[in-house]
């Protein structure tokens, strides 16, 4: 594939992306210039790592890009967010709201889906959205050690895009969840206004960890305008299918992680249902057109 990679070229470019945008909120940005530090850093790590694998077999080039993935979308997320929350501009959670309306006749489908709570469900729903932190993780190791080198590269360079074609929305369409503009409010103060759109009776209450666990998600959240589209439900649908890429065992073992923690967005009023279809279709494009893209720039005889 040359030294640069498509994966390659796809950090650079988004890094490129991120440390222009840093430029322009450098001063509004909380720690903009170390911010503009790792773009410009990362940008020179990848092209050292190109540099450092050009002679490597393909699969050891496809292992060290997907150890280098895992640290470096983490990463860009936490920056993303920070540049959201540094600019007051509209948040579309209304439109949103309204779309689901739109879709369902009228009706509040998160509301609707009331009708199915139960605390062991809230439980299970609220632990699967949680461990959706090591999905990916546990996917990509298992690609790394059981896929051949090719399927490694595509899926790698899939799932970068997917994460990183999420965050590129999350920039265009700004949006806060139903998880604060309800009548519970959000869990504790913080920089979105509450607005009601969503009147819930049942405040989903869980049986063990739900509590604790949904606490957690929404302190670690760098920002709370990352509805549009819904990550967890594209990262989560692409791991599904990389997952049975392993084998069939493999790919029924992650199948209920993914559905549930696919579900629990809504569920869990995290997300509208517009986002989880955005997500759905983020996933379709991530698997068909990035992957048909890369398959064109791949060696007819590569080595393994």
């Amino acid at each position: 594939m040359g030294m640069l990679w498509p994966v390659d070229r796809l950090n650079l470019a988004f890094l490129a992306f991120e440390a222009v945008l840093q430029l322009t909120r450098l001063r509004s940005t909380s720690g903009g210039v170390w911010w503009l530090a790792f773009d410009l850093a990362s940008i020179l790590l990848v092209l050292l790592l190109a540099r450092a694998t050009r002679t490597s077999t393909l699969r050891r080039g496809a292992v060290v890009r997907l150890a280098h993935g895992m640290v470096t979308v983490p990463l860009a997320f936490t920056q993303v967010g920070l540049q959201i929350a540094a600019v007051a501009g509209h948040d579309y959670a209304g439109e949103l709201a309204a779309a689901d309306r739109w879709m369902f006749g009228g009706t509040d489908p998160l509301q609707w889906l009331e009708g199915c709570a139960h605390p062991w469900l809230t439980e299970v729903l609220q632990i699967s959205y949680t461990l959706y932190l090591l999905l990916p993780v546990a996917v990509v190791l298992m690609l790394a050690l059981r896929a051949d080198a090719l399927v490694i590269a595509r899926s790698i360079f899939s799932l970068l895009g997917i994460y990183y074609l999420s965050y590129i929305g999350y920039h265009l369409v700004p949006a806060s969840g139903p998880n604060i503009h309800n009548n519970f409010g959000p869990l504790v103060n913080c920089e979105i206004t509450p607005v009601l759109r969503h009147l819930f009776t049942d405040p989903l209450d869980g049986v063990w960890l739900t509590e604790t666990l949904r606490q957690f998600i929404f302190n670690a959240e760098m920002t709370k305008q990352d509805c549009f589209p819904s990550g967890h439900v594209a990262v989560a649908a692409a791991c599904m299918v990389y997952a049975f890429r392993c084998g069939r065992r493999v790919g029924l073992l992650f199948l209920p992680l993914c559905v549930g923690v696919i579900f629990s967005t809504v569920y869990l009023r995290y997300h509208y249902v517009v986002d989880l279809l955005a997500g759905l279709l983020l996933t379709f494009l991530g698997i068909t057109v990035l992957e048909a893209w890369h398959r064109r720039m791949e060696p007819r005889n590569p080595a393994a």
